[in-house]
């Protein structure tokens, strides 16, 4: 028989525990107490007072920093306070695309660009019925009360920088004074950037006001009157549209010279104007901008009154004030503002 073997238990080993491994025993020291009232609880009133003041602090930098990069001025009153001038003329906003669009609708069988930006410039011609014709009506009769019948009657109208509507605006205040009978002399004084003969279909380089102050012609023999619009791009049916037109004499700016300015600023353009204005009720030069050419304030010195045109929101007010600045300094009588552009304002239901 096999023999059994004996197996021998092992004993099992006791393993202390380790220090960290150990429970200490916890004592109560004090029992909790529930509060009767919030700890720490937030201080409603000063936080909110403090809210206030920092806001109010705040928005009041953010509206100064508004303010100071906002430099342009809009209003009637901004304008009249700033200037010290009043406000002779509110022409809306519309650009010159827009009134092309207008015109296209209006006369459908003109398909031509070029005939479309004559009418735009023309407004107050092909499109008199129109409220934005109607502001320089106004123009026109606050001029025409406060001024022509006080014996002013040669205006140099300019602007303090370019883009700002001196151009249209000439352009259509001289049509409205001659659709009332008036007999009107537009010159064309923007040597560099001439423009109102172009609109007025009027073609080629033309001798003008150049070739008269140097004393090649005289101002009659260069001047434009409505045989000279006939002989160009305006057709008979064109002219008839509204009455007046043949009130229009034009004085071409003539050919090019390097030395304009000093041309500008002779005794016979004060000669000129002087005889124009015995001939014409109302003698209205077209000026450079007086920020980017001393032609404005040579002028300016020779004529009975001076319109700037600012466009609105569009032209800093240090630029026209300084424009203003320049045009006093040799004795030009600045009479007033035409603001362009105005956007009429939307008010919220």
């Amino acid at each position: 028989m096999a023999e059994k073997k004996e197996v021998q238990e092992v004993p099992e080993v006791e393993q202390e525990a380790t220090p960290e491994e150990q429970v200490e025993e916890v004592v109560i020291v004090k029992s909790a107490i529930e509060p009767t009232k919030p700890v720490r609880s937030p201080k409603i009133l000063a936080m909110t007072l403090i809210g206030i003041v920092i806001g109010s602090i705040l928005g009041l930098v953010v509206a100064i920093v508004f303010e100071s990069l906002d430099t342009s001025i809009g209003t009637i009153q901004d304008v009249e306070e700033f200037l010290n001038l009043p406000v002779l003329g509110i022409i809306p906003y519309s650009s010159i695309p827009e009134v092309k669009e207008a015109l296209a609708d209006k006369f459908p069988k003109v398909k031509d660009e070029d005939t479309l930006s004559r009418y735009a410039y023309l407004l107050t011609h092909f499109a008199h019925n129109t409220h934005i014709a109607g502001s320089y009506q106004t123009l026109r009769t606050n001029i025409q009360i406060g001024f022509i019948e006080n014996g002013v009657k040669t205006l140099l109208i300019t602007s303090s920088l370019p883009m700002e509507g001196k151009t249209l605006t000439i352009i259509n205040l001289s049509l409205s004074m001659a659709q009332m009978g008036k007999r009107v002399l537009l010159v064309e004084a923007d040597i560099r950037k001439p423009k109102i003969c172009r609109n007025f279909g009027i073609r080629g380089n033309q001798l003008g006001l150049i070739d008269v102050l140097m004393g090649n012609y005289k101002w009659k023999e260069v001047t434009k009157t409505i045989s000279d619009i006939m002989l160009g791009q305006m057709t008979m049916q064109e002219i008839m549209l509204t009455p007046g037109m043949d009130n229009i004499d034009i004085m071409p700016s003539g050919l090019r010279h390097p030395n304009a300015a000093g041309i500008i600023g002779s005794s016979r353009m004060k000669d000129f104007i002087n005889e124009a204005k015995q001939k014409y009720d109302a003698v209205l030069l077209d000026s450079p901008p007086v920020l980017t050419s001393s032609d404005s304030a040579i002028m300016g010195n020779y004529v009975d009154g001076v319109i700037m045109v600012y466009k609105v929101g569009k032209i800093a007010r240090g630029a026209i004030k300084r424009a203003k600045g320049q045009l006093e300094a040799v004795k030009a009588k600045v009479i007033g503002v035409v603001l362009n552009g105005v956007k009429p304002e939307r008010k919220s239901p």
